[in-house]
């Protein structure tokens, strides 16, 4: 994920907003280093579910939100 809150971040690039608070290091889970923990309310407002089955984000919300606002500009 690139960005800080607010400033257009990016998840397999595609685009959205959220709140952030900066940390100096956020530890490990699972043996991997995290980078960013993502807030259930962000998620829930860009539609980003968690898939338990491969343990990997389902980006399938903010990828159709993309292309709807994509679109909406496109017919403005």
């Amino acid at each position: 994920m690139d960005g800080l809150g607010g400033q257009g971040c990016r998840i397999e690039s595609l685009a959205f907003d959220t709140d952030a608070v900066p940390v100096r290091e956020l530890g490990r889970a699972d043996g991997h280093e995290l980078d960013v923990i993502i807030g259930a309310l962000t998620m829930e407002r860009w539609e980003i579910r968690l898939d338990p089955k491969t343990g990997t984000l389902d980006l399938e919300g903010l990828r159709r939100r993309e292309f709807t606002e994509f679109w909406a500009l496109l017919i403005e």
